[in-house]
């Protein structure tokens, strides 16, 4: 994800954080714990992307 921000600058859309989801999720199988932050979701973080990233996760 910080390779994606780094790339793109703020803008990183509910797709992205979806897909980038999806493929942490193909290469960690047996199970990784997908945290936003270490601490808690960042106030700058939209709502839209959080969805997306709980969303990506349950789906899978």
């Amino acid at each position: 994800m910080v390779q994606l921000k780094q790339k793109i600058g703020d803008d990183i859309w509910p797709v992205e954080v979806r897909a980038k989801a999806r493929e942490l999720q193909s290469i960690f199988p047996i199970g990784l714990i997908i945290s936003p932050s270490h601490e808690a979701i960042l106030p700058d973080i939209p709502p839209a992307n959080i969805e997306a990233l709980f969303q990506a996760i349950n789906d899978f």
